[in-house]
């Protein structure tokens, strides 16, 4: 019974880590997406339309 619900918990820990790890993850890529997304829109003339599919693929 205790050790049943002590499982219980830790599993409940390491989603809670995953969800952390995934989110800041995300939060990690929205940051380094507006460098991204600067870089595209500085040099359209030499890709056009590619800012416009990576917003698409962010979105």
């Amino acid at each position: 019974m205790r050790s049943s619900s002590l499982r219980r918990s830790r599993e409940s820990l390491s989603s809670v880590e995953v969800l952390l790890h995934r989110y800041g993850l995300q939060a990690h890529i929205a940051f380094n997406s507006h460098y991204v997304m600067d870089h595209f829109h500085h040099h359209q003339h030499r890709y056009p339309g590619m800012g416009e599919s990576l917003d698409d693929a962010l979105n």
